[in-house]
């Protein structure tokens, strides 16, 4: 009677062994399609991931290039500003050296040259200040 229940009791064990191992098997089936899965899916993001770097990069390159170009027109700007002072500042040396024709030419160049600055302002005042000590100006 011992050995029957020995006998009773291994095989009893082994069933369970036998349906625990069927259930392994499918779940080990199913983890294994669920990293091939999870394996596509980290795939796609580090393409997507890669592909928004670059774009990233290219973006980062044309902030240079127009940083760079504004650089290039803000000197250009204070170039042209003191181009006008210039002016400005020969058209008064004009003026102290009497020669109001001369000034006045300058001042209109200035005027013509540099409309929105705030030396074609001034030049134009200095036009109508000048062309009322003028006799016969037109």
């Amino acid at each position: 009677m011992k050995y029957i229940l020995l006998a009773l009791s291994f095989l009893t064990v082994l069933t369970s062994q036998a349906q625990s191992d069927q259930y392994l098997k499918s779940k080990l089936a199913y983890c294994t399609v669920e990293v091939n899965d999870l394996e596509g899916l980290v795939t796609k993001y580090k393409n997507l991931l890669n592909l928004q770097t670059k774009e990233l990069q290219g973006l980062k390159t044309r902030i240079q290039e127009k940083n760079g170009e504004i650089n290039k027109l803000k000197r250009e700007k204070q170039d042209l500003i003191d181009v006008a002072v210039n002016m400005v500042n020969l058209a008064l040396k004009l003026e102290q050296e009497g020669n109001y024709q001369a000034a006045m030419e300058v001042y209109k160049i200035l005027i013509k040259s540099y409309p929105q600055s705030l030396e074609a302002s001034a030049s134009r005042i200095k036009v109508q200040d000048l062309t009322k000590n003028l006799k016969d100006y037109k």
